[in-house]
C-alpha cells in the first residue's frame, strides 16, 4: 500500500469530502467500504427492561424511563423537549413502524433488521423525545 497518499488533509465541511477520502484511500467503484468503530457498553450498572407499552414511552418522565433503561442525549432544549435513548436490549422488540426520533432530530418508523443496531454507552442512536416537566 502507498502511504504517501494519506498525507492528504481533509476537511469534514467540503462538500466533496466523501469523493476525496474515497479517492485518497484508493477506493474504486463497486469497492465496499466498511467503518467499524468501538461498541460501548453501560457504565451505569442500570439493567434495561421492555416497557408494558411503546405507546406511552413519550409520555412518561425522564426519571421513570432512566429506571428502565434510556437514556437523554442531550439537556432539555427551550421548549423542554430532550431525546431519550433506547437500550441496545430493546432492538428485536421495539415494534416495526414505531416512530423513532435519532440523535441527527430526523425521525422515521423503525424497521428491525433494517434500522441501525450500533451502540454507544449501552444505548441505540435514537429513541423518544419527551418533554422534561420542571419541579416548581
Amino acid at each position: 500500500m502507498d502511504y504517501s497518499q494519506f498525507d492528504d488533509i481533509l476537511s469534514m465541511d467540503d462538500p466533496q469530502f466523501a469523493d476525496r477520502l474515497m479517492e485518497a484511500l484508493g477506493v474504486r467503484a463497486g469497492d465496499t467500504v466498511e467503518i467499524i468503530t468501538p461498541q460501548f457498553e453501560r457504565e451505569d450498572g442500570v439493567r434495561p427492561f421492555l416497557p408494558d407499552s411503546w405507546s406511552i414511552l413519550h409520555k412518561l418522565s425522564k426519571e421513570t424511563l432512566e429506571a428502565i433503561g434510556l437514556r437523554a442525549w442531550d439537556e432539555p432544549d427551550e421548549s423542554g423537549q430532550v431525546l431519550m435513548l433506547f437500550p441496545w436490549e430493546w432492538y428485536d422488540y421495539i415494534p416495526n413502524g414505531l416512530l423513532v426520533t435519532d440523535i441527527n432530530e430526523e425521525t422515521e418508523p423503525f424497521k428491525n433488521g433494517e434500522t441501525d443496531d450500533d451502540k454507544r454507552c449501552g444505548v441505540l442512536a435514537y429513541g423518544v423525545k419527551i418533554t422534561v416537566i420542571e419541579e416548581q
